[in-house]
């Protein structure tokens, strides 16, 4: 039997196919860069009966014979609306499969396939068990959003300097490490990065939580594609002033509070600095649909006020369906909804999500609240040392050095990153 590589698979052939059609775009096209079609000739056995193999035959090109245990025959052709679905999929497999013509077909592993239905069910379980605000949920603007998230249609665009200089480290072939920390300067590129690799595509037995390790999981060659494409089909383009200035305070909020929860989790013990990294970045995640849909139905915000307010009001739910949907771990998702929970005090013992709080407070000082940073409600705002998570993690007011080290190293890491940004 031939089985030589002929081409890889074109996405749009792959996202007809069933249930790969249940795929996002960027999913297919991960998932078509890593399929090969494979060529085979006249009467070769493709499948055998009770063959164990875990994978699914799809048929691009030509005639197929399968045979039952019990000796019934189907014949298959390229056009039939069958081959819609995988021709043998269950281990083991029920047929001989014989080729009646020269053919082309792929494979696809069924660990896609099964985790095709195990994101939508995981997605339903979190749902289920989740309270939203009768106000919220009959908001016309939240409603366009998590339509869309529903949808898998919530694409979500990186600022243009940043995604720009990605793709250019990508094209010049730059060290993984440079890459790494340009990824993860955006939070738009980064949740899309860790939504590819914890996709049905590259899911593996526990979801990845770094940049790094989603780099490693999903190869180079599907980054770099995946980073071009996004950053020249997402691009932030910004129609209002304000709308423009909230994305910039975002990126730069997200990333000073990524770079000090990355130094505070390097002195706690037990505790993964990359991760908590990652979460710093993507707390107030939430907040890019909401910057993103003002700007594309401005109708439907009547003022500058008004879009603030939707800012305060939705993006830690928002935030935290998001962080649920794309299949990221539960302390994520926490971390999205209650990072700006001051009070919030489950348990003696600390946790990423009090890392984070902390990191957000420590980020306010020195700045004007809502002129340079995202919307809060100020009000609400304890002073640091009222907050559980402040002593939880050994701070305190007679040891202000600690909080000094710890801004101090962050802005040595923003400023090394901010260096990086130029030089590409």
């Amino acid at each position: 039997m031939t089985t030589t590589p002929y081409s890889y698979i074109d996405a749009q052939w792959l996202h007809r196919r069933r249930p790969l059609s249940q795929l996002t775009k960027s999913e297919v096209g991960a998932l078509a860069v890593t399929t090969e079609v494979h060529v085979a000739k006249t009467g070769d056995c493709l499948i055998e009966l009770g063959s164990l193999d875990d994978r699914a035959l799809y048929l691009v090109h030509g005639k197929l014979r399968l045979v039952a245990e019990d000796g019934r025959e189907t014949t298959l052709e390229e056009h039939d609306e069958r081959v819609l679905d995988p021709v043998s999929h269950l281990t083991p497999h029920h047929y001989d499969v014989f080729c009646l013509s020269d053919i082309r077909y792929i494979w696809v592993s069924n660990k896609v396939l099964d985790n095709i239905t195990r994101r939508q069910r995981h997605y339903e379980e979190y749902m289920e068990e989740q309270y939203l605000p009768e106000a919220m949920v009959s908001n016309r603007f939240f409603q366009l959003i998590h339509q869309a998230l529903l949808d898998d249609k919530l694409d979500l665009p990186p600022l243009p300097d940043v995604a720009i200089r990605v793709r250019n480290i990508m094209a010049a072939g730059g060290h993984d490490g440079d890459l790494e920390r340009l990824l993860i300067s955006d939070p738009a590129l980064a949740a899309a990065l860790i939504k590819i690799a914890n996709s049905p595509v590259f899911y593996q037995q526990a979801p990845v939580v770094t940049a790094r390790e989603a780099i490693l999981r999903v190869g180079k060659d599907v980054v770099r594609d995946y980073v071009i494409l996004h950053a020249t089909e997402h691009l932030f383009t910004s129609h209002a002033p304000y709308t423009r200035k909230r994305m910039v305070d975002l990126w730069k909020h997200s990333t000073e509070v990524a770079a000090v929860s990355y130094n505070i989790a390097k002195d706690m013990p037990g505790f993964d600095p990359d991760r908590a990294l990652l979460m710093g970045l993507l707390h107030d995640i939430g907040m890019l649909p909401v910057i993103i849909y003002a700007d594309r139905y401005p109708h439907l915000v009547r003022d500058e006020q008004t879009f603030d307010d939707l800012l305060c009001d939705l993006h830690s739910d928002l935030g935290a369906l998001m962080m649920a949907k794309w299949h990221f771990p539960r302390d994520f998702v926490a971390v999205a909804r209650e990072a700006e929970n001051w009070r919030r005090n489950p348990s003696p013992v600390p946790d990423y999500c009090d890392i984070v709080m902390v990191a957000q407070l420590h980020s306010f000082i020195g700045k004007k609240l809502n002129e340079e940073t995202p919307p809060l409600k100020e009000k609400d705002i304890p002073h640091i040392n009222e907050v559980p998570a402040f002593r939880k993690l050994g701070f305190s007011e007679q040891n202000p050095e600690h909080s000094y080290e710890i801004i101090t190293r962050a802005k040595n890491d923003l400023h090394e990153l901010k260096h990086l940004l130029i030089a590409y």
